[in-house]
């Protein structure tokens, strides 16, 4: 079931996670958003596209 939790970062083992139940069409901003994660932007309004 999907409940508009599309992705998720884990920060002590730098591991980004994404759901694979997502549309399809999201899948590449997610994937950008939980990068953007790991690259250090930790709040969620500084790495919004």
């Amino acid at each position: 079931m999907y409940q508009k939790v599309s992705g998720h970062y884990i920060p002590f083992t730098s591991e980004a996670i994404f759901v694979d139940k997502i549309p399809l069409v999201d899948m590449p901003i997610v994937i950008l958003h939980e990068q953007a994660h790991q690259s250090g932007y930790a709040n969620e309004g500084e790495q919004a596209l």
